[in-house]
């Protein structure tokens, strides 16, 4: 455990530590987890006349306030950069993964996903059909948004991967990770062009929190050891599922209180730890065969009389002292990171 603090990794159990060894597929969060966790808003689209884009802006500030998802501070961010007067809202409705329902100088504005649209019978006109679309093929997500039951306009943003992830998946695929799983409530385009910059062929879009844990169970079922890396309370159900859960630093409360491990440094954290695990494993057995070993010899020459009980004893203690100085060697220096 004080080797994992050394690497800026907190280990809450050894099982955690046994299970990570023997993981085979990793399923990773998309949004603060494969991504960097701080969107930024890069257009902002009218679909109706007399709405202008700053108004389609402010309405989506205003919705979107005081809400802790990256891509709702993203927006609000925008707004103030911007100098947009961002008008108070009257109560909200948040569904979590699809969007946000609020009063806002006392019309009723709606920010959110397509699904969102359709769930709550607002029409989408093709116009903002094909923006979204466009959008999607870049790489950036869009938040459409309503007032008084018509679509007016749309905000893009896009959050770009972890400078470190492509080099860190090289490095689980070396340590025998056979399969890596992208999950996220985004569509499917976007998620597309994120695991296609970062060699994920498998990628499961506009899932809801409950679907992300039905994926892992899955899995699970197929036969996989299955390790869960997420930071949202969207992730919370699918960690609780997981065969090891692992979270960042800067991961919800929540995310942090059911993982397993916690990353306080960036992703390099997560082959650390799997190299942390396997050498710990060694070490246990190295110990075993430190102890089992000259403690056989010593009973079996002490069954012949060959040796008294003096030399037996100190067989013995002297097979648990290279034991436990054995189990030492992971402090005495920190190895290098294997790019």
């Amino acid at each position: 455990m004080t080797a994992a603090v050394h690497r800026d990794i907190l280990v809450k159990g050894g099982r955690a530590l046994e299970q990570l060894a023997s993981l085979d597929v990793l399923v990773f969060d998309k949004t603060g987890t494969l991504t960097v966790g701080e969107p930024r808003v890069t257009s902002v689209e009218s679909f109706e006349d007399g709405v202008d884009r700053q108004q389609v802006l402010a309405w989506a500030a205003a919705s979107e306030r005081r809400l802790t998802h990256p891509a709702a501070q993203a927006i609000v961010r925008a707004a103030e950069q911007d100098g947009v007067f961002i008008p108070e809202r009257d109560g909200g409705q948040f569904a979590v993964g699809l969007g946000v329902r609020a009063t806002v100088d006392g019309r009723t504005v709606l920010a959110g996903s397509l699904r969102y649209m359709q769930q709550q019978h607002v029409p989408l006109p093709a116009e903002a059909r094909a923006f979204a679309d466009e959008a999607g093929e870049r790489g950036t997500s869009t938040v459409f948004i309503a007032c008084d039951g018509r679509v007016v306009g749309a905000v893009c943003y896009a959050d770009q991967p972890r400078p470190e992830a492509a080099a860190v998946l090289r490095r689980l695929r070396e340590r025998g990770i056979a399969q890596f799983v992208m999950l996220t409530g985004d569509n499917v385009r976007v998620a597309g062009v994120v695991a296609r910059e970062l060699g994920i062929d498998h990628v499961e879009a506009e899932v809801f929190p409950e679907q992300k844990a039905e994926v892992v169970r899955s899995l699970q079922e197929q036969g996989h050891r299955v390790g869960v890396v997420g930071d949202g309370i969207n992730d919370s159900p699918a960690l609780a599922y997981a065969d090891v859960s692992i979270s960042l630093k800067a991961a919800s409360e929540v995310a942090r209180e059911t993982a397993d491990i916690v990353l306080h440094g960036d992703l390099h954290g997560l082959p650390d730890a799997i190299d942390l695990a396997h050498d710990s494993l060694d070490l246990i057995r190295q110990n075993l065969v430190l102890v089992a070993v000259p403690n056989g010899i010593g009973l079996l020459l002490a069954s012949l009389g060959l040796i008294g009980p003096v030399a037996a004893t100190a067989i013995n203690n002297g097979s648990n002292v290279a034991a436990a100085l054995n189990g030492l060697r992971p402090l005495l220096g920190r190895p290098a990171r294997l790019n």
